[in-house]
C-alpha cells in the first residue's frame, strides 16, 4: 500500500519528463525566474480604475494559463496539444497587445460575444431544430443584439444576411453538420 499521496495518484507520464528534462534543461534552469516575474506582474493588489488596465490584467493571466499548459502538454509528449494551445496563446497575445494599444475598442471586443450568440442562432436551429432555444432566449439574444452601435463595424460584420453570419468559427463548423430535418449533408 502506497503512504503518500503521490504514491497513490499521479498525473502525466514520468518518462515523457525525463525525456523533456534532458532536452530542455537549460530553460528548466532559468524557469524560476520566469516565475518570479509572472508572480511580480499578476499575484498582486491593483488597484485599477481604468477598464483597458483590469483587461490587460486579467487577459495577461489568460496567456500566463496558456502558457503553463502547453508546458504541461509539452512535457508529457503531446506537443500535437500543445500546439493546439500555442494558437490560442497567440490569439490573446495578440489581442492584448492590440486592445492595449487601442483602448477606445475595448468595448466593441466586450460587446462581440452578443454578435457571436446572434450569429450562433441560425446554426443552432439548422442543426439541432428550432425548439432548442426557448423564445425568451432568442428575444433577449436578439435584443442584445440589436441595442449595439453598428455604425462603425465593417460590411461583413454589420450585414446581418445568412451568408455573413456562418463566417465566424463554431457558426461554420455547425453549418457543416448533418441537418436535423432529414438531409444528411450541410
Amino acid at each position: 500500500m502506497p503512504d503518500t499521496i503521490s504514491q497513490k495518484f499521479s498525473c502525466g507520464f514520468p518518462e515523457e519528463w525525463k525525456d523533456f528534462e534532458q532536452r530542455h534543461r537549460l530553460f528548466l534552469e532559468r524557469f524560476p525566474n520566469l516565475v518570479r516575474a509572472l508572480n511580480t506582474a499578476f499575484i498582486r493588489r491593483a488597484t485599477l480604475s481604468e477598464h483597458i488596465d483590469k483587461f490587460c490584467l486579467l487577459y495577461g493571466r489568460l496567456c500566463c494559463e496558456d502558457f503553463f499548459e502547453i508546458g504541461l502538454c509539452c512535457g508529457n509528449g503531446y506537443g500535437a496539444a500543445a500546439l493546439k494551445l500555442v494558437r490560442s496563446l497567440y490569439e490573446r497575445a495578440v489581442t492584448l497587445r492590440y486592445l492595449h494599444e487601442h483602448p477606445d475598442e475595448l468595448e466593441d471586443f466586450w460587446d462581440y460575444h452578443r454578435v457571436a450568440a446572434y450569429k450562433l442562432m441560425t446554426p443552432v436551429d439548422d442543426t439541432l431544430g428550432k425548439g432548442v432555444l426557448s423564445e425568451e432566449i432568442r428575444a433577449k439574444v436578439k435584443a442584445d443584439f440589436e441595442k449595439l452601435n453598428r455604425a462603425s463595424w465593417s460590411p461583413l460584420v454589420s450585414n446581418a444576411g445568412r451568408s455573413a453570419l456562418i463566417t465566424v468559427g463554431t457558426s461554420s463548423t455547425l453549418s457543416r453538420c448533418p441537418r436535423r430535418r432529414g438531409s444528411s449533408a450541410g
